[in-house]
């Protein structure tokens, strides 16, 4: 990405969740987080970053629920987001993986996570993950930062509806 973006999240759902000793949870055991883990938006009560600052704000309707493990961020689908400003640590070089737990209520377009510059428009799209209305996530980069150089991959198998 270009080091002049000033990028924003729009995180729609909860991005994981972690534990008081930040250890990565499931929902009966922890397991040590990833290497190289730069952001975790647990979602409890707050869209705080848990491990690299990278703290958010939230938009529109959002609100708070159990999740997958504690609290998960419940957001409308229409003006519910979190923004998180652009930093260095969000920015890929040569490797990316975005994780997401989701429980979609309906089959429609949902943007989950991306990272793009909102005010300045086109030429700043970097990353997203989304869900198609049939179902199914789609990550799609853009190194150059256009939106019409993209590669997209999918999943071969859909979503559950929540």
């Amino acid at each position: 990405m270009k080091a002049s973006l000033r990028g924003v999240f729009a995180v729609v759902v909860c991005l994981a969740v972690i534990c008081a000793d930040h250890r990565v949870c499931g929902q009966t055991s922890c397991v040590p987080p990833p290497p190289g883990l730069v952001a975790w938006w647990a979602g409890e009560g707050n869209a705080l970053d848990s491990i690299g600052g990278n703290n958010g704000t939230a938009f529109g309707q959002v609100s708070y629920a159990p999740g997958k493990v504690r609290q998960a961020f419940v957001l409308d689908g229409v003006t519910g987001h979190i923004r998180i400003p652009d930093s260095p640590s969000l920015r890929f070089t040569n490797a990316l993986t975005l994780e997401a737990w989701v429980n979609p209520r309906v089959n429609a377009a949902q943007c989950i996570i991306t990272k793009y510059d909102l005010a300045l428009g086109l030429g700043q799209m970097s990353y997203t993950l989304y869900l198609n209305p049939d179902g199914h996530a789609y990550m799609t980069l853009s190194a150059s930062g256009d939106i019409y150089d993209t590669i997209t991959v999918s999943n071969s198998t859909a979503v559950p509806l929540g």
